[in-house]
């Protein structure tokens, strides 16, 4: 059984996806690209920066605890779908067969589908002088130095 399942995540008002770092864990959003089909072969970096703590990581690294908690529930939800189409007709078939001396019942548990999440229109926008392309959402008033996402290189914001 092959099972296929494309999660989407929300934007906010402004296109930024939020993400969480797989290391220090905090919390920030990296824009997105509405048609990353145009980027020409091998432009998405193999690692990403944390804006907060500098340190590398893969790109499939970086979803939320939110994010990885709506997959899997929508996953799970998915699957159990997929197991009761596949295992009904099995079923039925072996009810008829065996002329009423053998009876099976199917109960799979269903799930609710997962609330869809929602991404609010917070934090502040900061370009990184290295890479102005790859915009970045964080925390205001931090007054630790922000790090590119691209190439790591730290820069300081000015918030006023």
């Amino acid at each position: 059984m092959d099972l296929e399942l494309t999660i989407e995540f929300p934007l906010d008002d402004d296109g930024y996806i939020r993400r969480q770092c797989p290391r220090c864990e905090r919390v920030f959003k990296w824009h997105h690209d509405p048609d990353p089909e145009e980027a020409p072969p091998g432009a998405e970096p193999a690692l990403y920066h944390c804006p907060y703590c500098g340190e590398p990581s893969p790109a499939d690294q970086w979803l939320t605890d939110e994010q990885v908690d709506y997959a899997q529930a929508a996953a799970a939800n998915e699957l159990m779908k997929q197991v009761e189409s596949q295992l009904r007709p099995s079923v039925e078939g072996l009810n008829r067969a065996g002329g009423g001396l053998i009876r099976a019942d199917l109960d799979v548990p269903h799930r609710n589908p997962p609330a869809p999440l929602f991404e609010p229109n917070d934090m502040v926008a900061v370009e990184p002088p290295c890479h102005p392309e790859e915009p970045i959402k964080v925390i205001e008033d931090s007054a630790d130095p922000i790090h590119c996402l691209i190439c790591g290189k730290s820069f300081l914001v000015g918030w006023g």
